[in-house]
């Protein structure tokens, strides 16, 4: 169409700019949707579509997310009624903890949602699709709020109801289930991340595996907790807390393996200082270039005596002494192993 009439209103240009976006094709996205702000600067949609395109190319730029949140304010400016415009611009807030903004958008949204009636040129079924997935995230996102103001009830409501919605939103399966498990619903919680971690897109999510360790280790389920927190070591080795747990795991059945489990942790952990360390020095360093002096500043070397007394601390002391027992007692079994060879 454009080909035969390159004079082709913003309309056409913004639905051409929509299904590329759809087909994740963002710099030909992105040239549709500035060119419907040529032709029409005042277009509203376009700027949303704009904003959430360019967080699209790259979510954790932090240049990228400013732009588009000044598209999402500008359009929010234009029209005060869209409910996507509303949504991202929710998202925004409550990573900048701005609870109650949040809340109001969220739930304004949700109204706005309600009243919306399908544009005379589109499919029904998807229309009310798009509605539903978007009345999903707006109650996931409200589900957060509450949940992080300790209101783990109302946060539990808003997840059903992000769930109900749309069932593939297996970020809500995720927080349902951490609220489930803050209410001490194991079984529910273990239904929940199992259903995850059986989708192939997130079964190695980290922290799924490890919930449903610690789910696990709490029903009893010793060996298929072992199997999940070795499935963490697998996915990183530096994780020094999942060999803590397999060794403890692997205390009353194996001390061989329980007291490999313990080092490789320790070890693992004295990495995870020694790195911090360098940061810590490097920094430092930069502190005493900038004071342009030969010898560190009482501050710098305060911060230096605090962060060797924290790493000191970092091992729990528990660990320590599960390690010395083991070691102690397996020396014992040594030496009277040998001495009954010597027989």
């Amino acid at each position: 169409m454009v080909d035969l009439n390159p004079r082709s209103p913003p309309d056409v240009w913004l639905g051409i700019g929509i299904c590329y976006f759809k087909l994740k094709n963002s710099a030909k996205a992105k040239f549709a949707l500035e060119h419907v702000l040529m032709l029409d600067p005042q277009n509203s949609m376009a700027m949303t579509a704009l904003g959430v395109t360019e967080l699209q190319i790259s979510f954790c730029d932090q240049d990228q997310r400013a732009k588009a949140i000044k598209l999402f304010q500008k359009s929010f400016d234009i029209d005060d009624t869209n409910p996507l415009t509303m949504k991202h611009l929710a998202d925004h807030f409550l990573l900048c903890n701005e609870l109650d903004i949040t809340e109001a958008l969220c739930q304004r949204a949700i109204k706005q949602c309600d009243q919306l009636k399908r544009p005379d040129n589109s499919d029904l079924p998807t229309f009310r699709g798009e509605i539903l997935i978007l009345k999903s995230d707006l109650f996931f996102i409200l589900g957060k709020v509450y949940h992080q103001r300790e209101q783990y009830e109302e946060a539990l409501n808003h997840y059903f109801q992000t769930v109900n919605l749309n069932r593939h939103n297996f970020a809500a399966h995720f927080y349902l289930a951490k609220i489930e498990y803050l209410n001490g619903n194991f079984n529910a919680v273990d239904e929940g991340l199992t259903r995850i971690l059986s989708n192939p897109r997130y079964k190695d999510s980290y922290e799924a595996i490890k919930l449903l360790a610690k789910v696990k280790t709490i029903q009893g389920k010793r060996y298929e907790a072992m199997a999940l927190y070795k499935r963490l070591l697998e996915i990183n080795p530096r994780d020094h807390t999942s060999s803590f747990h397999v060794a403890q795991l692997f205390d009353q059945i194996d001390q061989n393996l329980a007291l490999k489990y313990y080092e490789q942790g320790l070890l693992a952990l004295q990495s995870s200082i020694e790195t911090a360390l360098k940061g810590h020095i490097q920094e430092t360093g930069k502190a005493d270039n900038m004071l342009d002096e030969r010898e560190e500043s009482e501050d710098v070397r305060a911060k230096k005596a605090k962060f060797y007394a924290d790493a000191k601390n970092i091992v729990p002391p528990e660990i320590l002494n599960n390690v010395g027992v083991l070691r102690m007692e397996l020396a014992a079994q040594q030496k009277f192993q040998n001495a009954e060879d010597a027989r």
